[in-house]
This record gives C-alpha cells, structure tokens and sequence, in this order.
C-alpha cells in the first residue's frame, strides 16, 4: 500500500443525527416506545470526510451549517478528526439540518431528513469554493444536497481534470452530461435497483446492476450490500470497472448493511482512487473498511450492542484506521489473494466514455 495521503474534498450534507432503539418501526398512525434520544454529528457529507481521514486522507470538507449549537457541535467533530473545515459555511438565520433515524435491534433502520440549512446550498456556494474542488486529486460528493450544487461541484471537477466519486440515492438523479463526468459511481444494492426503476422482487444479479448502471455514463460503477432480489445469499462489493466485474467479500463476522458501512465503503474508494490503487486493490480496500466499521460489535458478542453504541454517539468512532484495514488486507493476502490488475487513469476533460 503506498504512504502518500490523499487529497480529497468531500462535500456534502451536514446534520445532526437523533436516534431512538425500538423493536420496530411505527406503523403509520402508531406509537412505539424506544430507549433514547441519542445525539450524533452526522450527514453523508460529515461521516465520509471523517472516514477519509481516518483512512490517511487529507480531506477539505465543504458544505454549510446552521448558526447553532449543532453547527458548532458539527464542526468542533470534523476538526477533532483533522478534517479541514474552513470551507464549511455557518450559514446566518438557518438551522442545522436533522436526520431522525429508528434503529432496530437486528442493525436494520429507518430514516428521515429535515435538511435545513443544506437545503439551501446551491450553485452560487459550489462556485466560491471552486478552487478547493479544483485543488483536490478527487472530489467525492453525496446526494444529499440539491442537484444543482452537486452537477455544478461535478462539472467543475471533470473541467480542471480531476477524478469524481458520486454517491447517489434513488431521490437524485444527474442530466445525462453530468452522469457522463463521473469516474465512480457508488450506491448502496437497494440505491442502484431504485436508480434503474426495477420492480421489487424483479431479479438482477448486483454484477447486472453495476453493468446497467455504468450504461448510463459512468466508468465504474461500485455496489455495496448484502443481498438483491432472488440472490440473496451474494453480499460484499461489486466493481465493474468497463470490463468485468469484481467481487469481495466481507468477513462472515462482519455487519455489512448499515448506514456506516456504505461511508466507509465510499470514503475508502476515494481514498483507494486518489491513489491510483487498481480497479480490485481499491474494492478489497473498500470492503475492508466497510467490513471493519461494524465488526467490533459483533466480536463483542451481540448485534444489539452494536447498534445502541452507535445510537449513543459512536457511529464516527466505529471508522477504522489506516492501519486497521491494512492489517486486514495482510490478513487476506496470507489467505492466498491474487494481485489486483487494472489501474483507473485521469480522464482528460471532455474525454469520450469507454463502450
């Protein structure tokens, strides 16, 4: 693995995360009872700058805040990671924006975002921070800003010759020049079904789904889960990089499906990318860190465990070093790994995508 840090921006959305441990989610019209409210820095754009750093990165987070305690709260957790905040703006007369998450005892979750002060981010704020985009080897963006930010953040990348991660959702969808500049696409199993409109239970292998995607204009396209219709015991990441499509799997120990595996799956394939790491090399990377960010729980005995610590404010703590993930993949490369082939070059601006 080479010592070079990485530069990375990452900009995204910044909210605090209020949790509550239930047996299960409400019903429409119904109430349940759970144990909580825990508080928790989060927001795509927070967790994946700090899972960068963690990785070795140095990360120039970009993205607002609102003038409140949250926002301080937010960038007092940023900076406590040696992530660069100065370019997260502390927007007057705004609030904070909130994800309100259910956390269930079998890791799974449901989740709703008062956006707040990001939803006000917008092209005017990408433009004045375009040296910090155009500075950086990769720019890894979410979706959970409103589009226009992210395609101008996009365009300005792709235009001074850098590489570009986006992290989508099913609610955001790029124009189809936009889509056309990314280097990487990743998402979640159940983000690229919804990407491509599939009906529920219509079965698509997670190697089909990286195909379909990358159709659409990006030149890899990288999934992470644990399971997709009618193949639901394939898990791990998937990468297709224009030619195949590979495939890591996560240790059978690992909790792979959580909200703080995909960061730490996206963050370390920035990483792995700022470093020119081949097309495998940065999968078994990414597996790595996304595999490690929840496995401490379940050595300790329990997946309830698990998701109370992170309910109570560990959900940043849980990103694993540098040297964490590199001691595993010493591990894997004991248990016989090939070399990873495949690097993935700079693209020169305007260039023309791969059939």
């Amino acid at each position: 693995m080479t010592e070079a840090r990485a530069g990375l921006c990452v900009m995204g959305a910044f909210h605090m995360d209020v949790a509550v441990v239930a047996s299960r989610i409400a019903a429409e019209g119904e109430t349940v009872i759970g144990e909580g409210p825990f508080q928790d820095p989060g927001g795509r754009g927070a967790a994946q700058a700090i899972a960068a750093a963690r990785l070795g990165a140095d990360v120039d987070a970009v993205g607002v805040v609102g003038d409140d305690d949250w926002g301080q709260d937010l960038r007092a957790a940023l900076i406590g990671e040696g992530v660069n905040a100065d370019r997260v703006t502390v927007r007057a007369g705004s609030r904070t924006g909130v994800r309100l998450v259910t956390r269930l005892p079998d890791g799974r979750s449901s989740r709703v975002v008062g956006a707040g002060a990001n939803a006000g981010w917008g092209p005017e704020d990408v433009e004045a921070v375009r040296g910090v985009i155009a500075a950086a080897k990769v720019l890894l963006v979410q979706a959970e800003l409103p589009t226009p930010a992210i395609e101008s953040a996009i365009a300005i990348a792709h235009g001074a010759g850098k590489k570009v991660l986006w992290h989508t959702c099913a609610a955001v969808g790029l124009a189809p020049e936009r889509l056309a500049e990314i280097d990487v696409l990743v998402a979640s199993l159940p983000e690229a079904r919804a990407m491509l409109e599939l009906e529920s239970g219509e079965p698509c292998s997670p190697g089909g789904l990286a195909r379909r995607v990358a159709a659409l204009g990006p030149r890899w396209v990288a999934l992470w889960g644990t399971e997709t219709p009618g193949h639901a015991d394939v898990g791990g990441g998937f990468l297709f990089d224009g030619e195949r499509v590979h495939h890591v799997s996560p240790s059978e120990h690992d909790i792979r499906d959580d909200c703080a595996s995909v960061d730490a799956f996206a963050a370390a394939l920035a990483v792995a990318v700022s470093e020119d790491q081949r097309a495998l090399g940065a999968l078994r990377f990414a597996v790595a860190a996304a595999g490690l960010c929840t496995v401490a729980g379940t050595v300790a005995g329990t997946v309830a465990s698990t998701v109370a610590s992170t309910a109570a404010g560990a959900a940043f703590a849980r990103f694993p070093t540098r040297a964490v993930v590199e001691r595993r993949l010493a591990e894997s490369a004991a248990a016989g790994h090939e070399k990873p082939p495949g690097a993935l070059p700079v693209r020169p601006s305007g260039a023309a995508q791969p059939s």
